[in-house]
């Protein structure tokens, strides 16, 4: 059964896409600003339902999310390991968010997915 992002025409697709993944992160952005707990913060449905996104759309949730980042740093670093099944991080950086964040903007890059 086709889902109403699969029928529509590419460009509508994408579109669908990058609206559906906006209203996720305002919402996450929204209700987990004030939050000090991490897991509170990425187990938030709305951070879960954009790695779902991102499972479903890899290429073009990575290119959102590293698009956010880049504009407005955030928690981001989860999602993004976890949609790309990878991260460019070396483990004696992994506490400096930012040297996490150019790594993964540099990532993102070097895929071609940012400029």
């Amino acid at each position: 059964m086709n889902t109403a992002l699969e029928t529509e025409c590419p460009s509508q697709h994408d579109d669908a896409i990058e609206r559906r993944f906006h209203e996720l992160a305002e919402t996450w952005h929204d209700e987990t600003g004030m939050l000090s707990s991490v897991s509170k913060i990425l187990g938030h449905p709305a951070y879960q339902s954009i790695i779902e996104l991102g499972h479903a759309h890899p290429d073009k949730v990575l290119t959102l999310i590293l698009t956010e980042l880049e504009q407005r740093p955030s928690m981001w670093f989860e999602a993004l390991k976890s949609i790309a099944n990878e991260t460019p991080v070396e483990t004696s950086e992994r506490s400096d968010t930012k040297r996490v964040r150019e790594a993964w903007l540099k990532w993102g890059r070097e895929k071609h997915l940012i400029r």
